[in-house]
């Protein structure tokens, strides 16, 4: 039973990146020789087709050495790690990507494992939480929730004020663990979890040599967590260049760690030294919708209740797929919405076409549950084919024609984001010519844009002799 253990023990902590703690599990165990030997064997095989870290390679080779006995022939198994090195993939920094550690209890002996927090921030009006994992307990679930609710408080702290933070509620979450193989049952992902959130609500991606570990709780206090050596050897031979602890746990530290940690007390703690002051000042600013108006030419700075968004429907809207294959459909929201949000018009204009009418009702439905008025008009056009260019310019110059009334006098927006392309290029057409008087707007990617304001913005080109 025991040899089966530890067996079990070294394989859960090869599929979970801990080839360390796997390698040095076999070699103490009780397994016989040959047996020892050919498990050794299959966990090299797998090590050497992953990607090693520089001291991750380094502990492993002295390993081999030490145990020569068990690893033959070594010059082979040596030259096999360093080409492991060189298959090192960099990945980049990515929004809302953080890193946490986590410690796995097994019978045999526990060991520290690091694994990616990815959040997604949609500001969908829905306010919906969603934590996405395999299996979890009550208490991942309780984390996620007094992360939210620990973000909201160091916010209103810096100045959330209630229309901030009616918008903040707003935001659709999802955090997304991966795939667990095992139920994970600690509340130290707590604070992983905050910085993944606030990553993505900010815009600002956190340092992928940076890791987290901390329960959190409603007010943003970080208490201790357990395996914290665990934790550290892992992000020690990881490379990770700074873990943030609870300061509680401080004195536990294993003295060839003390370089590697940053104690903490609270979230506000770890998001001033993580993401730059100016970047959360901005994003309570923006959340207070206080922004300065733009006097650029390409602004879409307009007097609220004053301007009239016009635009086709397309298959992404209100919510649907995103160009981007890692964004969750069900929290992509649409070209027309983020318009919607960005302009605040006191009249939509939606023009679908017969296949599109229904994405156009939930459209309508979605602005005027954000609004609470009817705004919205739809004006379907009535053609077969898309795609023709002479039945597309026909059919809207007739839809905006019959409402033309209700815009003559008010800043008209037109988005030319959804919908087919034939489309776009007629309301290029009618706004260059001059048949209707307008401003061209476009909705970027989140992937092409800087920041939430730079998505939504007007089409300003000489090209296009729209100057």
């Amino acid at each position: 039973m025991i040899r089966q253990e530890e067996l079990a023990s070294a394989l859960l902590a090869v599929e979970l990146g801990n080839s360390v703690f796997a390698l040095k599990t076999i070699l103490s165990s009780s397994l016989p020789e040959e047996l020892k030997k050919r498990t050794l064997r299959e966990i090299l095989k797998k090590v050497s087709t992953s990607q090693l870290k520089e001291k991750e390679r380094e502990i492993i080779e002295t390993l081999i050495t030490e145990n020569q006995r068990y690893f033959k022939p070594v010059r082979k198994i040596l030259k096999e790690l360093k080409r492991s090195e060189k298959k090192e993939y960099v990945e980049g920094e990515k929004i809302g990507r953080c890193i946490s550690l986590l410690v796995v209890e097994t019978r045999s002996g526990s060991f520290g494992c690091i694994h990616p927090v990815i959040s997604t921030a949609v500001h969908d009006g829905k306010g919906e939480r969603r934590i996405l994992v395999n299996e979890l307990t009550r208490e991942v679930s309780l984390s996620f929730y007094a992360a939210c609710e620990a973000i909201r408080y160091f916010l209103g702290k810096k100045g959330l004020l209630a229309p901030g933070q009616k918008r903040l509620a707003d935001y659709g979450i999802t955090v997304e663990m991966g795939k667990f193989e095992f139920i994970y049952d600690g509340g130290s992902i707590g604070l992983p979890f905050a910085v993944s959130i606030f990553s993505s609500l900010s815009n600002i991606p956190v340092p992928k040599e940076f890791a987290f570990t901390g329960k959190i709780s409603i007010d943003g206090s970080i208490e201790g967590v357990k395996g914290l050596n665990n934790k550290l050897e892992i992000a020690y031979t990881k490379d990770i260049k700074k873990v943030y602890i609870p300061a509680h746990n401080y004195p536990e530290v294993d003295v060839k760690f003390s370089d590697l940690v940053v104690p903490v007390r609270s979230l506000g703690e770890v998001l001033e030294s993580v993401f730059d002051k100016k970047a959360i000042d901005e994003l309570v600013t923006y959340l207070n919708n206080k922004t300065d108006p733009l006097t650029d030419e390409t602004s879409l700075y307009t007097e609220k209740g004053k301007s009239v968004l016009i635009s086709t429907i397309g298959r992404r809207d209100p919510y649907g797929t995103s160009y981007d294959p890692d964004a969750l459909p069900e929290f992509t929201e649409g070209p027309v919405l983020t318009a919607f949000r960005a302009l605040e018009p006191n009249l939509v204009i939606l023009l679908p076409t017969r296949d599109t009418l229904i994405n156009a009702q939930k459209t309508k439905e979605e602005i005027e549950r954000f609004t609470s008025k009817d705004i919205c008009t739809i004006r379907k056009l009535d053609i077969d084919d898309p795609t023709d260019y002479d039945k597309v310019y026909i059919a809207i110059l007739a839809a905006l024609e019959s409402v033309r009334h209700s815009f003559e006098d008010q800043k008209v927006f037109i988005s030319v984001s959804s919908g087919t392309p034939q489309m776009h290029v007629v309301f290029i057409d009618l706004v260059r010519t001059g048949r209707v008087k307008a401003k061209l707007i476009q909705v970027k990617e989140p992937r092409f844009a800087k920041s939430w304001q730079d998505r939504v913005k007007v089409i300003k080109s000489e090209f296009l002799h729209l100057s």
